[in-house]
């Protein structure tokens, strides 16, 4: 099957990873916070991809 092309699975947004106030659930970020605490972009609140 040459030529098909897989969509890479959805990743949580690295400026996400580890933060208490989110969560990661299967494919999409889940934030308390409307305004990230950690410099990084807003996200809306279930964004998934960075």
């Amino acid at each position: 099957m040459d030529g098909i092309r897989v969509k890479d699975p959805p990743q949580q947004p690295l400026v996400c990873k580890g933060c208490i106030w989110g969560r990661w659930e299967a494919a999409s970020q889940f934030c308390s916070k409307q305004v990230c605490i950690r410099g990084g972009a807003v996200y809306e609140v279930s964004s998934t991809n960075p």
